[in-house]
């Protein structure tokens, strides 16, 4: 299922239309009854909209985040004014059911299931045996106070929130997870290098000195590790404590029923 976003701009239709037909970042460019349609040729299943009255549409797939493909419209500069000089992307434009009013049964059901899920972001370092379990964010007293308690089975539905509804803080939790395998590797690689190369001496083993090089990388990896942590930390308390204060979380996942 698709979902579409759209956005008020200040492009000029015309000499987008231009640029677009000159562009090799795009192609399917296509017009029909004031809408012109593209595709960039790294996001060939997203189509992208723009309209005679200076609208932005982005169609994606309903599991999915339009931030990739609106930062990818972003640094194209492929929308401009009627100068040639690059067009701003003002604000979203909320649907009709974005804007409706929503229930306060409604909003209770979206903060009970947010305050679920949090117990699912409470588990996000589970996979990862080297680091405790959030301990940093939350302390026992506070989770105790809150109602709150680690639920690693929850992780992929607080992961897929994360995806959806906060994109940057996923962005630096996939970082978070490039390094540790880094790190992992690294280790693999130093302790292969003790168990091939040990050897011996009048029959006795010979301790196998790690080299500078590997050491220094295990160094660095565990440094940008911890700046990671500290950056993904700070932003889940916030996501923690805007629900505790009665904001439900923003985007999906599959146990979302609203």
């Amino acid at each position: 299922m698709k979902k579409q976003a759209w956005f008020k701009t200040n492009l000029d239709y015309d000499a987008t239309h231009r640029k677009l037909r000159e562009s090799r970042e795009v192609t399917g460019v296509d017009e029909w009854k004031g809408r012109l349609t593209f595709y960039f040729k790294d996001f060939l299943r997203v189509p992208v909209q723009i309209t005679t009255h200076g609208k932005l549409g982005i169609t994606y797939p309903e599991d999915k985040a339009y931030e990739k493909i609106l930062e990818r419209v972003k640094l194209s500069s492929l929308l401009v004014k009627d100068d040639g000089t690059p067009a701003e992307i003002l604000e979203p434009i909320k649907t009709p059911s974005e804007s409706r009013k929503i229930s306060v049964e409604e909003n209770q059901f979206r903060l009970n299931h947010s305050k679920r899920v949090l117990n699912g972001l409470l588990a996000i370092y589970c996979s990862v045996p080297q680091i405790p379990p959030l301990s940093n964010i939350l302390t026992e007293k506070q989770k105790e106070k809150l109602g709150l308690r680690m639920e690693p089975e929850l992780l992929d539905y607080a992961l897929a929130h994360l995806e959806s509804g906060y994109p940057n803080v996923f962005k630096i939790y996939k970082r978070f997870r490039y390094i540790m395998n880094k790190i992992n590797d690294v280790l693999t690689e130093m302790w292969t290098e003790i168990l091939d190369e040990t050897e011996t001496i009048n029959g006795r083993p010979v301790e196998h000195r790690l080299t500078n090089v590997k050491l220094e990388k295990l160094s660095k990896l565990e440094e940008e590790k911890l700046e990671i942590m500290d950056k993904l930390d700070v932003r889940i308390k916030e996501i923690i404590w805007k629900v505790i204060d009665g904001k439900p979380l923003d985007g999906t996942c599959p146990l979302c029923s609203f």
